[in-house]
């Protein structure tokens, strides 16, 4: 569970990356002569829409580590079996969703 929370902070780390380079891309007007006016404009929210589409496919993924990790702990009883089911899904959706959401709004103040 540690591996898959480790995961999710380097996914989201890479992402804020790309936004900050992207955004010093637009800021600096770096782009290559080459590249059509309309590009650059739809490369400064490639982070942004990239972001969701990551937490998106991070939640599948999460959901069927989930069912085979309470698999393979095999409960005794149905009911300890689900409570930890809904445990193990709660955590995890609660690591790839809120602290990217915590950590791109405190980003933001830049000193």
């Amino acid at each position: 569970m540690l591996c898959v929370c480790l995961f999710v902070l380097v996914s989201m780390l890479a992402v804020f990356r790309f936004d900050d380079y992207v955004q010093w891309i637009c800021k600096n007007n770096t782009f290559p002569d080459f590249v059509p006016s309309f590009l650059t404009r739809f490369v400064r929210y490639t982070p942004k829409i990239l972001l969701p589409i990551t937490v998106g496919i991070l939640d599948v993924i999460y959901g069927k580590i989930a069912v085979s990790l309470n698999d393979w702990e095999n409960y005794k009883h149905q009911r300890t079996y689900e409570n930890w089911l809904v445990l193990k899904l709660i955590l995890f959706k609660f690591v790839n969703s809120f602290p990217r959401t915590l950590l791109h709004r405190f980003s933001t103040f830049k000193t």
